[in-house]
């Protein structure tokens, strides 16, 4: 945190923005006993630990922002949308040939970041979601938990001092 407040106040706004990357993957919730490797993590499939850790980047895009508004810090979460990248590669072929399809080519994803990090009307994405191809867009319910954002916070917190 401390080189986002410096470059904060070197900006001519006073400002710094962070940018977190999301999907509209998410989960309903956060098991904090699978963050670790433990056998309630084992017990989660790959699309369940990519839909937590999806949740965990907006909330902790919008803890951010409530946290650090005040001191020039402006924290956005976004979906880049479904593109060709190579989250497809474990796939049966049949599955990435119909996403193929479906898809969009990887240049489309940095859209909405591109927005992101660019546009002069950034202070009032603070703690937003945005979604494909830069719009605003409204996150779970479950990311909208204050009380998760908290926890989530603390447990952070814990994790990183006891390196």
């Amino acid at each position: 945190m401390p080189a986002l407040f410096a470059a904060a106040a070197r900006h001519c706004d006073n400002n710094s923005r962070v940018i977190f990357t999301s999907s509209i993957a998410g989960s309903k919730g956060i098991n904090f006993e699978s963050l670790k490797d433990t056998p309630a993590r084992k017990a989660l499939s790959a699309g369940q630990r990519y839909g937590q850790s999806k949740l965990a980047n907006i909330v902790l895009a919008r803890e951010v922002a409530r946290r650090y508004e005040d001191k020039g810090i402006v924290a956005v979460s976004l979906d880049p949308g479904g593109n060709k990248t190579g989250l497809q590669q474990h796939m049966p072929g049949w599955a990435r040939t119909i996403l193929n399809f479906m898809l969009y080519p990887p240049a489309m994803g940095a859209l909405t970041h591109l927005y992101a990090g660019t546009t002069t009307e950034y202070t009032d994405l603070n703690g937003k979601f945005l979604i494909p191809w830069a719009r605003l867009g409204v996150a779970s319910a479950a990311a909208q938990n204050p009380e998760l954002g908290q926890r989530l916070w603390s447990y952070l917190e814990k994790e990183v001092k006891a390196k």
